[in-house]
């Protein structure tokens, strides 16, 4: 479970693109990635151990506050940006990949 901030980002004008952290290593952190922001959300609590960050975008020139931007609880996947947006798909691998052991793990019941 997470608590989510609408548009915390601003308005569709304040659109955006930025850098990201990446946090699993299915998702090759060693690699930049840019995120697409727009009229964006952002986690801002993780109220559940069992709630994953997979991406954060650290906050202005501070380099230990970061604004969580991607997140997984089990087969659910939520991030705050558009990786449709881009020609990078990381983001769509790790999500058929995730796709991929839901069925492998329901199709063993």
């Amino acid at each position: 479970m997470v608590t989510v901030s609408r548009n915390f980002f601003g308005r569709q004008v304040h659109s955006f693109e930025a850098t990201l952290r990446i946090q699993d290593p299915e998702l090759k952190p060693e690699e930049p990635f840019t995120g697409v922001f727009i009229r964006a959300p952002a986690v801002v609590a993780v109220k559940s151990p069992d709630v994953k960050v997979l991406s954060t975008l650290r906050e202005s020139d501070n380099e230990h506050s970061a604004i969580i931007v991607g997140v997984r609880q089990g087969n659910i996947i939520a991030t705050a940006f558009h990786p449709e947006l881009t020609d990078d798909l990381r983001w769509h691998e790790y999500f058929l990949n995730v796709v991929a052991e839901t069925k492998k793990k329901k199709d063993t019941f």
